[in-house]
């Protein structure tokens, strides 16, 4: 009786286990099935598609469980997201959805870059970016891209320069910003013009000029 009792109890357990994938492949580790839909919910700052688009998963595609997770690490790796998970059904395929918190923003700051207006740098950022709103998160592969993309400008214009950014106090706000400058540049402040010429018969400018000019540019 007691050993017809183990057996019964084993039974159910193995019939509440969750389901696999369907079996198309060997075993339930590399079992797939085609990805039927890509869902996510949590998002504030981004669209649902925006969110689904960086997960890199292709609705029609054959998916695993090691496919689900990498679409997962993804988007963690991108910076944007503090948290993520996910949940999916295999009913017909694969429907996934992922449950994400955005992580907090920081502006943009552009700083030892003269040649460029900041809508310039803005634009080349959206042109990489789409979703660029003139934040990045404080790390992340969302802003090791805004980099690339504000090098590439900058290089398609026959200057080449290496670039860094860094979390800094927000020079003329509170806050943060994420700072982008040119590495090591020479660049010195050589000459001031005033738009009122009479600023320039100022003693207190007068007096202030010999902080400014020959110091770096910033």
């Amino acid at each position: 009786m007691l050993r017809n009792f183990r057996t019964r109890l084993i039974f159910l357990s193995l019939l509440l286990l969750p389901a696999p994938f369907p079996a198309l492949a060997q075993t339930e580790d590399n079992a797939t099935s085609p990805l039927r839909e890509v869902r996510a919910e949590g998002e504030k700052l981004l669209s649902e598609a925006q969110v689904t688009a960086l997960t890199g998963l292709a609705v029609g595609s054959q998916v695993g469980r090691a496919d689900l997770q990498t679409a997962a690490d993804k988007l963690v790796q991108t910076g944007l997201f503090a948290k993520v998970s996910y949940n999916f059904q295999t009913r017909s395929g694969v429907i996934v959805t992922y449950h994400v918190e955005e992580s907090p923003r920081i502006p943009a700051y552009f700083d030892n870059i003269p040649w460029f207006a900041d809508s310039e740098l803005d634009d080349a950022i959206r042109k990489k970016i789409p979703f660029f709103d003139g934040t990045l998160p404080e790390a992340g592969g969302v802003v090791e891209q805004a980099a690339e993309a504000i090098k590439e400008f900058i290089s398609s214009h026959g200057l080449q320069v290496s670039l860094e950014h860094m979390v800094i106090a927000n020079p003329t706000g509170e806050g943060n910003v994420q700072q982008f400058r040119i590495e090591e540049a020479a660049l010195r402040i050589e000459r001031l013009e005033f738009s009122d010429t009479s600023l320039l018969a100022s003693k207190a400018v007068q007096q202030h000029l010999s902080e400014i000019l020959g110091k770096p540019y910033s």
